[in-house]
């Protein structure tokens, strides 16, 4: 015995991600699928994450048990149980991270910042007019719900949260998708006519693309 000591040390950082992930079991993750060790920060998910079959979906890491800091988290996620803006499951530590997600598919355990979560939450936030921040609970200071303006005011907060995203749907397939500041307006010229249907009319639910 010499007296020597070893430590593995995974750090990950300035990590983005724009595309999709999709999943057949347990742990999906817009940066990591399932984080044991290191420290992951200043990270960005974009796109969405699914599992068709699984458990712990998360728009930054699906199942956590170390250290998540300052990531930003816009997604659409879908899945089984435990499914959350910045992880699935945690009982690590979640500081400081902001979401602006949807859940499209979940069973149990939804929330904006975790779906569950055993662990610690330091100054996470999040804008959703549902979901809480973890599960069916908000906390102040840990996980705290904020508007959508308060949230474009936050330190370092990264562009795409000022972007929307609009889709014009029929039937299921997408049309035309436009992308708009926040609280600006659509030119009409680029939204297309409703596709034609034999024996039937259409007209976009929504005629007015101000604001």
């Amino acid at each position: 015995d010499t007296g020597a000591k070893y430590m593995t040390t995974c750090i990950l950082m300035k990590c983005i991600n724009n595309g999709s992930v999709v999943s057949k079991k347990n742990c999906a993750g817009g940066i990591v699928g399932k984080m044991e060790l290191g420290y992951l920060s200043n990270s960005y998910g974009y796109g969405a994450i699914s599992s068709s079959s699984g458990d712990y979906v998360g728009g930054i890491a699906g199942y956590c048990e170390t250290t998540i800091n300052s990531c930003w988290s816009k997604v659409n996620l879908s899945g089984g149980n435990d499914i959350g803006g910045i992880a699935g499951y945690t009982n690590g530590i979640l500081k400081n991270n902001y979401s602006l997600i949807q859940i499209r598919d979940g069973k149990e355990y939804l929330g904006a910042i975790a779906g569950c979560s055993e662990g610690t939450l330091i100054g996470n936030y999040f804008v959703h007019d549902e979901l809480a921040g973890v599960d069916k609970i908000s906390l102040k200071g840990k996980a705290e719900p904020v508007s959508y303006e308060q949230l474009l005011a936050a330190p370092m907060c990264p562009m795409p949260f000022s972007v929307m995203r609009v889709q014009l749907i029929v039937d299921d397939e997408v049309i035309k998708e436009l992308s708009t500041g926040y609280g600006e307006s659509l030119n009409p010229a680029d939204i297309p006519l409703v596709p034609k249907r034999e024996n039937a009319q259409g007209s976009w639910s929504d005629e007015d693309f101000e604001s």
